[in-house]
C-alpha cells in the first residue's frame, strides 16, 4: 500500500513550528517579559517583542511558534481610545484560526475574553487583587494547576467572564475567574506567573497608591509571600510552558 502522503504532515508542522519564534506583546515599550521570557530563552526560542500601542505592526501569527500577550495598566476595554487596544482585539481571531498557541496574561486574558465575546468589569465593591494569593482549580484533574493551588502574585483591577465555548480553570477568594481555555493551546491568566522581584518593585514604585485600595496587600506582604511562593512558581512554569507550546 503507497504511503498516505498527509501521515508524517502534522509531526513535520510541529517540527517547523519549534524553530520559529515566539511573538511577545507588551503594553509598554521598556516592559520586562520577567520568568516567561527567560524561560523561552532558555529554551532556545528567539523571542520578537512587540508593543503595539507605542506603534508595532501585528505580524501573521503563522510565522511564530506561539504568542505571549503580558499585562498593562491599560484597560481592555480602552479599545474605543487606544487603537492598539483595539487592534489586538481584532488580531487575536487570527491566532486561535492559525492554531498558534496563545497564551494571555492578566491584561492579555483580558484581551482574549474579549475578542470571544465575554466581558470585563470592576468588580461592584471595586475591591482589586494586588499581591500574592492562593489560585485554586476549579475541578478535580485540572491539567492547568495541583490539586491544593498555588500562590501567584497576581495586580489588577478588573476581572474577565468566561467566554461562551471556554472552559473556567481557576479562582481565587476575591476573584472567581483566574484562568480559561478555549482549546489546550488558547489560554488566558489572570495572575502574573512572570514576575520577578525586580518587576514587583517598578510596579509598586509607579502605582504605589493603589496599595491603599481595598484587596491590596502591604509591600511587605507582598515580598514576604512572594518569597516564600517563588520557587513553586517557577517549577510550574517549567512544566506549563512546554506542555502550552506543544498542544
Amino acid at each position: 500500500m503507497p504511503e498516505n502522503p498527509l501521515s508524517n504532515q502534522l509531526p513535520n508542522q510541529l517540527a517547523n513550528r519549534e524553530k520559529l519564534p515566539i511573538l511577545t506583546i507588551l503594553h509598554r515599550a521598556c516592559g520586562d517579559m520577567g520568568k516567561i521570557g527567560q524561560f523561552l530563552t532558555d529554551q532556545g526560542y528567539d523571542i520578537d517583542v512587540r508593543c503595539i500601542i507605542e506603534g508595532d505592526e501585528l505580524p501573521d501569527a503563522n510565522d511564530y511558534a506561539g504568542v505571549v500577550v503580558f499585562g498593562g495598566v491599560m484597560s481592555a476595554n480602552d479599545c474605543q481610545t487606544i487603537d492598539g487596544i483595539r487592534q489586538e482585539i481584532e488580531w487575536i481571531p487570527s491566532v486561535i484560526a492559525a492554531g498558534v498557541p496563545y497564551l494571555g496574561i492578566c491584561l492579555g486574558a483580558q484581551l482574549l475574553a474579549r475578542a470571544l465575546g465575554a466581558g470585563v468589569t470592576k468588580k461592584p465593591d471595586e475591591s482589586i487583587e494586588i499581591g500574592c494569593h492562593h489560585v485554586r482549580p476549579t475541578r478535580q484533574n485540572c491539567s492547568l494547576l495541583p490539586a491544593q493551588g498555588l500562590r501567584f502574585y497576581q495586580w489588577h483591577l478588573e476581572g474577565f467572564s468566561i467566554p461562551e465555548s471556554c472552559e473556567r480553570l481557576a479562582e481565587s477568594d476575591n476573584f472567581p475567574n483566574q484562568a480559561f481555555m478555549l482549546n489546550p493551546q488558547t489560554i488566558g491568566l489572570q495572575f502574573h506567573p512572570e514576575a520577578t522581584r525586580e518587576m514587583i518593585d517598578c510596579w509598586v514604585q509607579r502605582e504605589s497608591h493603589l496599595l491603599a485600595l481595598p484587596g491590596a496587600q502591604s509591600y511587605k506582604t507582598q515580598i514576604e509571600l512572594y518569597q516564600e511562593s517563588s520557587p513553586a512558581v517557577e517549577a510550574w512554569l517549567s512544566q506549563f510552558l512546554p506542555r502550552w507550546l506543544a498542544a
